[in-house]
């Protein structure tokens, strides 16, 4: 069910047909399975890693889809982190949440801080993230109308 991989789509100007799909990354094993994702305002991929517990951030390549330049990776005390975002002055800060799910008594001795938020400096700047309008109707909204 779940793959070692981050897929890369291409879309069409509309953005609202995909045109092609090829793996952006693949992880091995030691590297876990690839979780929340972000994007930087310089357009690098941020992939949380559940089971490794650490963030990669990786830039595109402009010219050769599917070859990304790993540019670094922040380790985390926990085995599984779920989910970075931007944020703080100038979005400066990377908030990164983590979990505790089904680590055994042993892994949680060994991870205590999992299930916690942490809030480091960003090894780049992101951007704001994209907003919802609250004026829009529920999906049983529109079947009911």
């Amino acid at each position: 069910m779940f793959q070692r991989k981050v897929y890369e789509y291409q879309l069409d100007d509309s953005l609202t047909q995909i045109l092609s799909k090829s793996v952006f990354i693949e992880f091995d094993k030691s590297q876990g399975y690839p979780d929340g994702l972000t994007v930087d305002r310089l357009g690098n991929l941020y992939v949380c890693h559940w089971d490794c517990g650490i963030v990669s951030y990786y830039s595109p390549s402009l010219t050769h889809r599917g070859h990304p330049t790993k540019l670094g990776e922040i380790e985390l005390p926990v085995k599984h982190a779920t989910r970075c975002t931007f944020g703080g002055h100038n979005f400066e800060t990377l908030y990164v949440t983590t979990a505790a799910y089904e680590l055994s008594p042993e892994e949680l001795e060994h991870y205590p801080q999992s299930g916690c938020l942490f809030s480091l400096s960003a090894p780049t700047k992101g951007h704001p993230e994209r907003s919802v309008k609250h004026n829009v109707m529920s999906l049983s909204q529109l079947v009911a109308g």
